[in-house]
């Protein structure tokens, strides 16, 4: 990934992967703490490596809209995969009904339940650049409808992966419902009576 972002060039000129002895010690890192390892320092870095004439001083938005710049090259280069391999939650579209338990357990927001208004569908998305593949929302699923994970191709212009749910909506307000509840309360609304009548 460094690479493409860098390009090969430059990549191959400024970078030396060293091999770890046994002097450093193996680090077990998430994708997001690998990158965060990659990108800290890099404005100081990059204000070295910038000729003397295109730097702008303390101008912020110059190094971002070079990098920006060099992520859209890279992308419309015919080098570069059409799609990217992410690991994502295998879930299955018979079952899930789009409750909104994994939405709420997530630590990182990578999981969330969007009602198409035209189609009058809901799909479970997720965005797999925040995900680290905890597990958390295939534990906490009720209805066993997340059975693990795997991996998925996603093009270059395409945030998160869709998946279908089962669509079934609460007679009062319009929320999911359990398919074989179709047309009676959600839990929310009768816990709402039970709480007026006390």
């Amino acid at each position: 990934m460094a690479c493409q972002f860098l390009g090969e060039d430059f990549f191959a000129a400024r970078l030396s992967l060293l091999p770890v002895g046994e002097a450093l010690p193996g680090l077990d890192l998430t994708r997001r703490e690998a990158f965060r390892s990659l990108t800290r320092g890099a404005g100081a870095g990059m204000e070295a490596l910038m000729p003397q004439d295109a730097k702008l001083g303390n101008n912020p938005l110059f190094p971002r809209r070079l990098l920006l710049r060099q992520v859209y090259q890279s992308a419309e280069s015919a080098n570069s995969p059409k799609a990217f391999t992410w690991p994502t939650p295998l879930v299955d579209s018979a079952v899930c009904w789009g409750c909104g338990l994994c939405e709420n357990a997530c630590p990182h927001q990578a999981l969330k339940v969007y009602l198409a208004p035209r189609e009058d569908r809901r799909y479970l998305l997720h965005y797999p650049h925040r995900c680290t593949a905890c597990g958390l929302c295939q534990a906490v699923c009720p209805d066993k409808a997340i059975t693990g994970f795997g991996a998925g191709e996603l093009p270059g212009h395409v945030k998160c992966f869709i998946n279908p749910a089962v669509t079934t909506h609460c007679a009062r307000c319009g929320g999911p419902v359990k398919p074989d509840q179709a047309g009676q309360a959600c839990t929310r609304c009768l816990a709402g009576n039970l709480n007026r009548r006390r």
